[in-house]
C-alpha cells in the first residue's frame, strides 16, 4: 500500500503540475483589472463638473466616493474551473497523505516491531525471508511502473525502456565480478589462519628454527593478497552503484528530449506536459527502485561465494556420513593431501642443532626406524632430541 501510495503521488503531481503548466493568467489578471476599473468608474458618486475616466482617474480618485458593496458584489473570482480543479486533486493529496499515514504505521508495528522480538531466536532465517520479501516488493513495484508507464504513453516508455537490459546486463556482469572477488578474498583469509593455526600449535618448532620472521612474511603476504582483493571487490560495488545512479538521470535527459519530440513532430501532438511528467517520473521511479536493490546483490554476491560450505552442510544435515570437519577444509583449501598413509619412518644419518644454540647437538648421525603399526619407544638423556623426532614427524 506505501507503494501504491508514492505511485499514486508521482501521478497528481504530474496532473497538478501540468494544469499549472498549461493554464494562462495574464490573460485573466487584464481582464480582472478592466472589469474592476469600470465597476469603479461606473459606480462612483463624484461632485458636480468632475466626470471620472481612466485617463484622469489617478488624480481626481480621491474627490469621489464609490460604494464598496457593489464593487465586491461585481468582482468575479479568476478561473474558477482552475481553482476547482486545483482543489480537486489537494483533496486527493490529501486523501493519499493520510493513506500512507496508516499503511506506514501499520507497516512499521507488523514488521519492525515483530523482527526485532524474533531476532534472538531465527535470525538467520528471519534475515533471509526479511531480504527476500524486500527484493520481492521492490521488482513488483519496478514492474507495476513500467506497466503504468507504457498505459499512459507507450510510445515514450518504449523510447526509454531500452535502458531496462542495458542496466539487468550491467546488473548481472557486477554481480558475478563481487562473487569471484569474494570467494578469493575468503581464500587468503583461509590461508592466513592456517599459516597462524600451523604456527600456534608447532610454536617451539617455529621459535626453534628462528622461523617466526618468515612465517610473519607469509603471513603478512596472504593478508596483502585479501586487502588486494577486498579494494577490488568495494571498487566494483561503487561502480556498480554510479552506474545505476547514471542510469536513473539519463532517464530523465531521455524521456524529456524525446517527450518534446513527440509533442512538437509527427501526429503525438496530444501528449501534454502531464503525460510526460507522469511518464518519465513513473519510470525513473522504476528504475530507482533497482537502484534500492543494488546493495542487496552486494549481500547475495557475497553469500554465494561464502555460504557454500554452511549450504552444503544444511542440504547434506541428514546424512550421517558427512564429516564437518572434512567439508570445511576440502572449502578452505584447493591443495590435495594425501590421506591414509602407511608406512615406515627412517632418519639415516641426521645430523641437527638448534639455531640458537648451535655448539649443542640435538641429533648426531641420527639412524632410526619407526615400523609401520609398531610402539618405537625413544630412551635418552633430556636434550637428546626425544621431543625433536616426533615433532618434526608431525609438522612435515
Amino acid at each position: 500500500m506505501h507503494g501504491v501510495c508514492a505511485l499514486a503521488n508521482i501521478i497528481l503531481f504530474g496532473r497538478i503540475t501540468g494544469l499549472f503548466a498549461t493554464t494562462s493568467f495574464a490573460v485573466d489578471c487584464d481582464n480582472q483589472y478592466q472589469n474592476l476599473a469600470s465597476t469603479i468608474i461606473n459606480n462612483t458618486v463624484c461632485p458636480l463638473g468632475i466626470d471620472l475616466n481612466p485617463l484622469n482617474y489617478d488624480r481626481l480618485h480621491k474627490l469621489c466616493h464609490y460604494d464598496n458593496k457593489t464593487i465586491s458584489s461585481t468582482l468575479a473570482p479568476i478561473t474558477p474551473l482552475f481553482h476547482d480543479n486545483v482543489m480537486h486533486l489537494v483533496y486527493w493529496f490529501f486523501g493519499i497523505s493520510i493513506l500512507a499515514f496508516l499503511s506506514c504505521s501499520l507497516e512499521y508495528v507488523c514488521w519492525v516491531v515483530a523482527t526485532k522480538r524474533q531476532t534472538s531466536r531465527m535470525s538467520v532465517l528471519l534475515f533471509q525471508s526479511l531480504i527476500q520479501r524486500v527484493i520481492i516488493g521492490l521488482i513488483l513495484l519496478m514492474i507495476l511502473s513500467i506497466i503504468i508507464s507504457f498505459v499512459l504513453n507507450w510510445q515514450l516508455s518504449l523510447i526509454m525502456s531500452y535502458l531496462i537490459p542495458l542496466l539487468v546486463g550491467s546488473s548481472l556482469i557486477f554481480g558475478k565480478v563481487i562473487t569471484r572477488e569474494t570467494e578469493a578474498q575468503l581464500s587468503t583469509y583461509s590461508k592466513a589462519g592456517q599459516i597462524a593455526q600451523e604456527v600456534f600449535s608447532s610454536l617451539r618448532t617455529v621459535l626453534s628454527f628462528n622461523g617466526s620472521k618468515y612465517q610473519q612474511k607469509q603471513y603478512a603476504k596472504e593478508l596483502k593478497l585479501n586487502e588486494w582483493y577486498t579494494v577490488r571487490k568495494d571498487a566494483a560495488f561503487g561502480i556498480f552503484m554510479g552506474w545505476l545512479f547514471f542510469i536513473n538521470f539519463a532517464v530523465y535527459s531521455i524521456g524529456f528530449t524525446f517527450g518534446s519530440i513527440l509533442m512538437a513532430y509527427g501526429n503525438h501532438r496530444t501528449l501534454t506536459i502531464s503525460e510526460i511528467l507522469v511518464v518519465v517520473n513513473m519510470f525513473a521511479q522504476a528504475l530507482g527502485y533497482l537502484t534500492a536493490i543494488g546493495p542487496f546483490f552486494q549481500s547475495i554476491s557475497e553469500a554465494q561465494g561464502a555460504a557454500v560450505t554452511v549450504f552444503q552442510l544444511i542440504d547434506e544435515a541428514h546424512d550421517e556420513n558427512i564429516n564437518e570437519r572434512e567439508i570445511l577444509e576440502e572449502n578452505i583449501s584447493d591443495e590435495r593431501s594425501i590421506s591414509n598413509i602407511n608406512g615406515d619412518i627412517e632418519f639415516d644419518n641426521v645430523s641437527f642443532s638448534y639455531p640458537s644454540r648451535e655448539n649443542a647437538t640435538a641429533l648426531n648421525n641420527l639412524k632410526l626406524i619407526a615400523r609401520a603399526n609398531q610402539t618405537t619407544a625413544l630412551v635418552g638423556s633430556s636434550g637428546c632430541g626425544k621431543f625433536f623426532f616426533p615433532e618434526t614427524n608431525i609438522t612435515f
